[in-house]
């Protein structure tokens, strides 16, 4: 069986925070560039993965187009919105749930997020791409990007691409280990 193609987007200040403060909506401080970045990314998606504190910033619905995983440690709170091949809810360790996903018959996976569910996925050693966007902001409080990580690895630079006349930066990284 051929092993899922997995990436992983995200946004974050240049130190390294993914939200600013407590504040979970990064549409406050992210640049149009990201948003334009991030909307095709989820776009061309047929599956995204995603927790559910960032489930529940972004609001997302159900969408006939792709099928949403939102890892819970709580699925009876989410069965109201439970909608199969679309929007679906898992309680299951990241490489429980692709295993099934691959055998569904899914090539490629997006992760969107939080930070728990980077660490999670990069700590079972799932991921084979980062998307990161820097953007030149310092924030003093927020939710720091891989704060839980369990071992080192070792990237590739595959490209860098400046969005913006402020600097923004999109780096495009692959996984050596």
């Amino acid at each position: 069986m051929k092993l899922m193609k997995i990436s992983m987007i995200v946004v974050s200040s240049l130190n390294n925070k993914i939200t600013k403060g407590e504040n979970s909506d990064i549409s406050n401080w992210t640049s149009r560039a990201d948003h334009d970045h991030y909307q095709d990314m989820f776009q061309n998606a047929n599956l995204v993965i995603i927790g559910s504190n960032t489930y529940q910033a972004m609001n997302l619905g159900a969408n006939p187009n792709k099928l949403v995983i939102v890892l819970t440690k709580n699925k009876t709170k989410y069965q109201s919105n439970f909608l199969k091949n679309q929007l679906e809810f898992s309680d299951l360790p990241p490489d429980q749930i692709i295993q099934q996903l691959e055998k569904r018959g899914y090539q490629e996976a997006l992760v969107i997020g939080g930070a728990t569910i980077f660490d999670l996925f990069l700590n079972r050693g799932l991921i084979n791409y980062i998307y990161l966007t820097i953007e030149p902001k310092l924030f003093s409080k927020g939710i720091q990007l891989f704060g839980n990580l369990e071992k080192d690895y070792n990237l590739k630079l595959l490209n860098v691409k400046k969005l913006n006349k402020s600097g923004t930066l999109l780096l495009e990284y692959c996984f050596l280990n």
